[in-house]
């Protein structure tokens, strides 16, 4: 979940909302206690206090962190000039499946017990999606290879209904295989042969 910066780059912040990510998507939002996350970093639970009010606003923290590294992921690599709209959009679909599979037990407890904090990573996960797949649309339209009958609503749905929490825990190699052909199939039945 740590972005890669070297320890000695990164703000108190952002120290305490990398280890705590960690330990949260390690071992669960209910299982981590502030006291945890403090013991991890060995500072003091007071020390932790004077840089997030509480549990709640460590994890907003945590979410807008993980909607930070999702946008970068994905705008970075989709927005190559030199890929082929097919091959953007089963990036798109491949990192979708492994961000869900990677986070999916602290996605799942954030949409439990803060439904409020979750419904805003999934709201910027959406635009996010909804800002890679508009321009590709428009362009996929206009040189005529997505099918007719495939409207924006159609891509967008495609792909934001693949953020939702489908039960990615503990998928097993052949399982991410299965999902990643499906999506790939998916994909190839928005284009003309």
């Amino acid at each position: 979940m740590s972005e890669n910066k070297e320890p000695w780059e990164m703000s108190c912040l952002e120290k305490i909302v990398a280890e705590a990510s960690d330990q949260f998507i390690d071992f669960g939002i209910k299982s981590v206690s502030m006291d945890d996350v403090a013991r991890a970093l060995a500072i003091s639970k007071k020390t932790l206090y004077l840089y997030v009010k509480n549990k709640e606003n460590l994890l907003s923290l945590i979410a807008n962190s993980l909607s930070s590294i999702f946008d970068d992921q994905l705008s970075s690599c989709c927005n190559q000039m030199d890929n082929t709209p097919k091959e953007r959009l089963k990036y798109l679909g491949d990192y979708i499946l492994l961000f869900t599979q990677e986070n999916y037990q602290f996605l799942e407890q954030l949409k439990k017990r803060y439904p409020v904090i979750w419904e805003e990573l999934y709201r910027r996960q959406r635009m996010t999606i909804e800002n890679i797949l508009d321009p590709l649309y428009y362009q996929m339209t206009s040189d005529h290879s997505l099918k007719e009958e495939i409207d924006s609503s159609t891509l967008r749905y495609v792909f934001t209904n693949a953020c939702q929490l489908k039960g990615y825990e503990g998928m097993k190699k052949e399982d991410w295989v299965f999902h990643r052909n499906l999506t790939n199939a998916l994909i190839d039945g928005l284009f003309h042969q």
